[in-house]
């Protein structure tokens, strides 16, 4: 065994995360650590790490052994190199770890880069490369495909499968954890619940186990109502009995009344026992699933995006285009391609937050524009949830309530500072306010890193029935699925490519993430 957690628990300003949490960790134990946002897996995780505090119980590491924690939350910002950086970790040369920035997508020159002159997406991948090659029996990783694109996510996936090491991991990307995990621990309501097998299969097991105890329920209540209808019926047979004891004269048919009653009111009482003795069978628990309806507001014209001979970037910096393209209401467009080519750049200029180079961008009247990623990052920190959603909506207080609780915030909630809230719920709150204000143009970059499988799958489920505009970033291959995105484009090499069948495109990337894998063999242990 190379980890034991006994019967920790937790409290957050007097109110209880989790308690009494155990489990072990053994070699080869692959395992996804799930629940909804705030059920307090983070804090789960930190506490096996070392990082945290429990308020009982205990977290015993075997002699010997050594936990990595790569957090979801990410600042490297400081003055030293990519490849500096990797070997204060590791103790490792440049050709030992090159090939694992490769797999990532990092070139050599790059990592050479100090990490304050890097994107957000270039110092992560840097930091995963040494995070998975430090000397370490247990990886501890909080949302590590954040920020990766496909080909890095695809690399990271094939890498940690083929990882002999045991992981705990969190994240909401179901089909990573499909292909990599093979245990599941499910934070829910204070309690951790452990089943083994993938993710996939844990799922179809909850749902199989939920579907049997509803026809157990179903025949239950069926069987109550038949002994229930036998039993009416035997209590007017004694109702006709009583009648023919007052009112027949025949003294013949009045005794055999009688005793069709007696026989009734003994079938009667028979069948109140049973009904007694019938085993209490609950309904199982059904949580009323989480919903987002966003209504497209409309105008009197055509609402349209487009893009005329568009340069975007930065003097002196990156540069991408020229691209010409036009989106209208109800279409749907994705932008895709590896980290620092300039995704995040383009969907800025198609805001208005970076000017174009060159070219125009041109939005018709009556758009109402949605960009999670800016107005996550705008956010006031140190305004309460409420105030912060009548402030950009202009709603009165009851109706923000109402609001807010269909996007799934209790009361207590709703109170808190923006600043204090989960990445999730601040997403959840954003989205609260673009129903309110029927943003009919969504900008969404990386729109699942903020949100936990039950607000994807709403999010998906929106996203199917919206009428509006959808620009997109994405590289959850399980949302792509089922958002029903009309055109994909790769923004790679300082071009915008329209790519032709992203099915292929995504087959391309895993070819290349297993045999790079099939070459690191002997960095695997």
């Amino acid at each position: 065994m190379l980890l034991s957690v006994r019967e920790i628990e937790k409290q957050f300003g007097g109110e209880q995360v989790f308690s009494n949490i155990s489990c072990t960790l053994d070699e080869g134990h692959k395992v996804a650590l799930v629940g909804r946002n705030g059920a307090g897996k983070s804090t789960l995780i930190k506490i096996i790490a070392g990082l945290e505090e429990t308020d009982g119980g205990v977290v015993k590491v075997t002699s010997g052994r050594t936990v990595s924690y790569l957090p979801q939350e990410i600042a490297i910002g400081d003055g030293r190199t990519g490849v500096a950086y990797i070997q204060d970790g590791t103790d490792l040369q440049p050709h030992q770890f090159f090939p694992v920035l490769e797999g990532l997508g990092v070139s050599q020159q790059v990592a050479a880069q100090k990490l304050s002159e890097m994107s957000g997406g270039q110092q992560t991948k840097v930091l995963l490369t040494r995070f998975l090659l430090e000397p370490s029996d247990i990886l501890l990783l909080d949302e590590p495909t954040n920020n990766l694109d496909i080909p890095a996510l695809l690399w990271l996936e094939a890498f940690l499968a083929a990882s002999k090491k045991a992981m705990i991991i969190i994240s909401h990307d179901l089909l990573f954890l499909n292909n990599v995990t093979n245990r599941v621990f499910e934070l829910k309501n204070g309690a951790l619940t452990i089943e083994r097998g993938s993710y996939g299969d844990y799922l179809e097991r909850k749902k199989k186990e939920f579907d049997r105890q509803m026809k157990a329920y179903t025949r239950h209540q069926e069987e109550v109502k038949r002994l229930e209808a036998s039993s009416r019926a035997a209590a007017k047979q004694v109702e006709k009995g009583d009648a023919l004891e007052l009112s027949d004269s025949d003294k013949y048919v009045a005794r055999a009344g009688m005793d069709k009653a007696s026989a009734s009111q003994r079938r009667a009482k028979v069948i109140r026992r049973r009904i007694q003795r019938i085993e209490e069978v609950e309904k199982p628990f059904e949580e009323e699933p989480f919903t987002l309806e966003l209504e497209a507001r409309q105008a009197e014209g055509d609402i349209e995006v487009g893009l005329d001979e568009v340069v975007a970037g930065y003097k002196d910096g990156i540069s991408i285009g020229p691209t010409t393209l036009t989106v209208k209401m109800g279409e749907r467009l994705c932008l895709m391609g590896m980290n620092g080519e300039g995704k995040s750049t383009v969907l800025k200029t198609i805001a208005g937050i970076v000017p174009p180079l060159r070219g125009t961008v041109t939005k018709t009247e009556g758009i109402v524009l949605g960009d999670l990623m800016q107005q996550h990052e705008r956010a006031g920190r140190d305004t309460k949830a409420v105030d912060f959603f009548r402030e950009q909506t202009s709603r009165s207080e009851e109706e923000a309530i109402y609001m807010l609780k269909k996007a799934g915030f209790a009361e207590q909630t709703m109170q808190q500072k923006v600043g204090g809230l989960s990445s999730g719920m601040r997403a959840r709150l954003l989205f609260a306010v673009f129903i309110a204000l029927g943003v009919n143009v969504l900008l969404l970059d990386e729109p699942t890193n903020h949100l936990d499988m039950e607000a994807i799958t709403a999010l998906k489920q929106m996203l199917k029935k919206y009428t509006g505009i959808v620009l997109l970033i994405s590289h959850n291959r399980w949302f792509l699925e089922g958002v029903e995105i009309g055109t994909c484009y790769e923004v790679a090499n300082g071009t915008v490519q329209k790519i032709k069948d992203i099915e292929q495109y995504i087959k391309a990337a895993q070819k290349r993430a297993e045999g790079m894998i099939g070459r690191l063999k002997r960095v695997l242990r």
